[in-house]
Formats: C-alpha cells, structure tokens, sequence
C-alpha cells in the first residue's frame, strides 16, 4: 500500500467529523436526550455498518471496472494514477445497477432508522440518535 492518507482533500471537509459532537452538545442544551451507553452503542453500529458500506461499494465498482487500477482480483488491487472522476462513473454504471444502487442506500436508511427505535425511545431522542448514527456512519 502506498502513502495512506490521514486527512481528506480538500480541508474543509474533514471539519465534517465535528458534525456528531455538534450535534450533540446542541441537542444536550435542551436536556440530556441520550446517555453515554445509548451514544457508544449506536456508534459502533454506525461505524462497523460505514465500513461495510464502503466494501460493498468498492465491490461493486470493481465488478462494474469502473474501479481505477482494477486489473483482476480485488487482492491485485493496485493504486492508480488515473484518478476517480464521479461524473464518468454514472454515466457507465448500467441502470440495472444504478437502481439495485438506490435500493441499497434505502435500506441502509430504513437499517440506520431501525437501529435508533431499537435504541431509543422518546421522539426527540430519537431525532438526535438520528443525527448521530447518521453521521458517524456517512463519516466511517
């Protein structure tokens, strides 16, 4: 693996992590909403559901060959010059996959939702829950 890269290009959006502790501390102005144990629960669900995430969207451009670098096997994996351009992916992603796509990102939603009824129980905490996993697991 060549250099790993700790923080994102551009700058500003690794200031994106401060998203979960803003929240937060702005929902805990009005109460404390969520305890320690409820935050750390749904945290790591976040976190360990970001990562899986982000496998299955590195298998799935590989499988389309819309990955730069791609030769064969994901173990043969090798870091390109050719950088990654959003825009050129779309447009070659076949529409049977492009749809499977927009049914992944719902139930990843309704799964994100489910986590937090399960977490917790008033509306409002339900909404800062929200906020929390959605964040943490966008940022994993």
């Amino acid at each position: 693996m060549e250099k790993l890269q700790l923080w994102a290009q551009p700058w500003w959006v690794n200031l994106l992590a401060l998203i979960p502790f803003t929240t937060y501390f702005a929902f805990r102005r009005n109460g404390r909403l969520l305890n320690w144990r409820q935050l750390i629960v749904i945290a790591i669900f976040a976190i360990a559901f970001g990562f899986v995430e982000a496998a299955v969207v590195v298998y799935l451009r590989a499988a389309v060959g819309l990955l730069p670098g791609y030769t064969g096997t994901l173990s043969q994996l090798q870091h390109s010059s050719e950088a990654y351009h959003q825009e050129k992916s779309l447009s070659q992603f076949p529409q049977s996959l492009l749809t499977i796509e927009v049914y992944r990102e719902a139930a990843t939603l309704v799964m994100l939702i489910s986590v937090v009824l399960l977490t917790v129980s008033r509306t409002s905490a339900r909404r800062a829950a929200f906020l929390w996993v959605f964040a943490l697991w966008d940022l994993a």
